[in-house]
């Protein structure tokens, strides 16, 4: 054996026990159960959060996460009550179209009177709730309460999963109302009938401020009829 064969013999008995540890290592988590194979592609979204404000390639979907939803019913549950409102219709994922804004419920009570929930996901409108101006089909929506809401930390981390990569920390909850007499304005073309008096489409549009930007957003929502039209 010559001098530069036993030499390299040598280096490699020595590096073996060196490299050893560090090979087992990755045998063994490669081997553990959920993990993904070392030489695996990194994983391609597909699914992002209906709320997610951000623009999305239209060919991946937005879903509406289980514990969001759940939280966002619950909290409409609380608040709208069999005795004070007529039947309470809920809604899943009507968002606006800037997605700042979320209709959760609304109720029509047989005076006419019209009571909405909405969810504030855009932060300015929950933090300066009070200059945001509220309309349902041009009319002008009344304050009945409004609360900031903690979003619960399973809820945001769902969020974070579904590319959501900042979700507020706090909701604004809006419960707004339109008086029967604020209905009664306008009419639809059927008579003396108002146009509230009936299950329609309408337009829920705010203006806010998001920093020195002034927004306008809207969504469209399918309401219920009054019970003294049943």
């Amino acid at each position: 054996m010559g001098k530069e064969t036993r030499a390299n013999l040598i280096f490699i008995l020595v590096l073996i026990p060196l490299l050893a540890p560090g090979a087992i290592a990755l045998v063994r988590k490669s081997m553990e159960t959920g993990t993904a194979p070392l030489a695996a592609p990194p994983i391609t979204r597909t699914e992002y959060a209906y709320v997610d404000p951000w623009d999305r390639p239209t060919a991946r979907e937005r879903v509406v996460p289980p514990k969001t939803m759940r939280f966002l019913q619950a909290q409409a549950e609380k608040r709208f009550t069999p005795g004070n409102d007529a039947e309470v219709q809920q809604f899943e994922a009507v968002v606006s179209s800037r997605r700042t804004f979320e209709v959760v419920a609304a109720s029509r009570t047989s005076e006419g009177a019209v009571r909405i929930a909405v969810a504030a996901w855009n932060p300015a409108l929950t933090e300066a709730a009070a200059a945001a101006k509220w309309q349902l089909d041009g009319q002008s929506l009344d304050y009945r309460g409004f609360e900031a809401v903690d979003l619960p930390e399973p809820v945001r981390q769902e969020l974070v999963q579904l590319s959501f990569v900042r979700p507020p920390k706090t909701l604004g909850w809006y419960d707004l109302v339109l008086e029967p007499d604020a209905g009664e304005k306008a009419t639809s073309g059927n008579g003396d009938r108002g146009r509230y008096a009936a299950a329609d489409q309408w337009v829920v549009r705010v203006n806010f401020h998001d920093g020195d930007k002034q927004v306008e957003d809207a969504c469209v929502v399918l309401l219920p009829e009054p019970l003294a039209d049943r």
